[in-house]
Parts: structure tokens; C-alpha cells; sequence
């Protein structure tokens, strides 16, 4: 929240006294919705479950993934198995044989990645709502405002 200290002609210190950010529960259409997406890869994370499996079987597994989730947002904690991320090298450019030539990428679980996109619909939603708030109750000169207009802010 750095960014409200740079914005000029504003009380920040009554708008800051009343914000506060709820990771309101999801449901198993959001969760299908999510799903269907994924970019279907044929790449899984240390689980072996990859997201082509999840769309094949997405009414199936949206209930259980929906409780889990929402026991996370509930919790405030990620269960473990959804932090494990599996390296893989590769291969950049010129000598196979170094190893600088090579970078690591992290192979997410699937699963990790539903939880990442309720939680990031929330966040994201918070955000630009506060950021409304802001531009509401600035006094902003006309460049300003078509500046922030154009983006998105």
C-alpha cells in the first residue's frame, strides 16, 4: 500500500483506519471456471497431476478442491503438499555440457495453481477497489485523470 503515500491531497490516515481485505469463500462453478482455464499442458508438478487430467475430470474433482481451498482461505495457511514445487533445467542457448546454460523453472502442483487464482481474484478485486476509493477522493489534475484512466487505475 506504498502508493497512497505518494498520491497528493489526501487524508490517509481515515482511509487506512477502515481497510481491511475478506477471502470470501469460493464454490465449485468458480472452481470448474477455473479449471477450464488452465492452458492444458501435459507438464505436472511432484503430484504427476497435470492439468489436462484435472479438465478431464473437473466435475468430479471440483467439490473435494472447493473444501480445500476454502479451508485454506479459512485458515489462513496453504497445506504443504501445494508449496512442493518440482525443478526442471532448461536448456537456454550454445553448450549443452554447462551448467550456466541452463535455467530452473518450478513446476507448481495444479492444485496450487486453482488456489493461486481464487486467492489472486480476491487480491486483485481489493485492489482496484481501493485504488477507485482513492481516485474518488483526490482532487487530480485533468492529465492525472486521463492518465489513471488509461491505466486501468
Amino acid at each position: 500500500m506504498q502508493i497512497i503515500y505518494l498520491l497528493p491531497n489526501y487524508h490517509y490516515d481515515s482511509f487506512m483506519s477502515n481497510v481491511s481485505m475478506f477471502l470470501y469463500p469460493t464454490d465449485s462453478y468458480e472452481v470448474i471456471s477455473l479449471i477450464d482455464s488452465l492452458k492444458c499442458k501435459f507438464s505436472s508438478g511432484h503430484d504427476g497431476i497435470t492439468p489436462s487430467l484435472f479438465k478431464d475430470l473437473k466435475h468430479e474433482i471440483a467439490l473435494p478442491l472447493t473444501m480445500l481451498i476454502n479451508k485454506s482461505l479459512n485458515s489462513g495457511t496453504v497445506p504443504d503438499l501445494l508449496k512442493l514445487a518440482k525443478v526442471v533445467p532448461i536448456y537456454k542457448a550454445k553448450d549443452k555440457e554447462l551448467l550456466n546454460n541452463y535455467r530452473p523453472i518450478s513446476l507448481l502442483p495444479t492444485a496450487s495453481k486453482i488456489l493461486e487464482k481464487v486467492v489472486h481474484k480476491r487480491v486483485y478485486k481489493f485492489v482496484l477497489s481501493q485504488l477507485n476509493s482513492i481516485r474518488a477522493n483526490m482532487d487530480l489534475d485533468p492529465i492525472t485523470q486521463q492518465f489513471m484512466l488509461l491505466m486501468n487505475l
